[in-house]
Order: C-alpha cells, then sequence, then structure tokens
C-alpha cells in the first residue's frame, strides 16, 4: 500500500529490493543497541555493495521501506527511537514500540482532521 504524496518511500518493495530482504534482516539483527539510519545504511551498504550499481545507495528512505516491510509482515522485531534503530525481543520494548505507533496514528488522524476544517466535511 503506498501514500499519497509518500509513494516512493512507502510502495511496495520492488523486485530488486526484495533480493536484498535476506541480507536487509541479517543485517538489523545484529544492531542490539539504537543507531542512527545513517549508520544503519552505511552497515546494509557493505553487505550488499558490489551488487549493486554505484547510482543506488542505500538510503534512510530506503531503510524505512524496508522496516516498514519487516514489520507489516512479522519477520523481525524492529524497533525505532528517537535515538535509532534496533532489535529486540523484550516484551516491552515491543510494546512501548506498538504504543508509539498508535500514538504517532493517533496524532496523524487529528491533523488530517485538522486541516479538513479548510474544506469542508
Amino acid at each position: 500500500m503506498s501514500v499519497t504524496t509518500f509513494e516512493a518511500e512507502t510502495e511496495n518493495l520492488t523486485e530488486q529490493e526484495k533480493h536484498y530482504i535476506a541480507t536487509v534482516i541479517k543485517v538489523l539483527r545484529q544492531i542490539t543497541e539504537p543507531r542512527k539510519s545513517q549508520e544503519v545504511c552505511e552497515l546494509i551498504q557493505l553487505h550488499i555493495w558490489n551488487d549493486l550499481e554505484d547510482s543506488v545507495r542505500f538510503t534512510p528512505v530506503r531503510l524505512r521501506k524496508y522496516v516498514n516491510h519487516i514489520r507489516l509482515n512479522g519477520l523481525l522485531p524492529v524497533i525505532a527511537t528517537s535515538e535509532g534503530y534496533f532489535v529486540s525481543y523484550n516484551r516491552e520494548v515491543i510494546e512501548k514500540q506498538i504504543k508509539s505507533l498508535n500514538e504517532r496514528a493517533s496524532s496523524i488522524r487529528k491533523c488530517a482532521d485538522g486541516l479538513t476544517k479548510f474544506i469542508g466535511p
């Protein structure tokens, strides 16, 4: 499912991107303490460097796309905080992440409702 005005960031993984899902998961599994997205991207890039064309880079936008896919499919408990990404199987940590995601979804809904006032119901 893609999100309007964020199609590139939210569209499904391409066939080429699916080819790297196992590598992305392998790298993420090793990250048990928060790491900033750029650092995670650099770690992934090191693992797939030989396969990618010079013009293709593993970016934070692409990382978010993979994390979304991984979470949607229940492949790995990837946690994202203001301090970075990491993997945790700790129930409390996962519950906190779920709460954070629900709070962000609620906040986005409220923003959409506020903008609706400018165009009517």
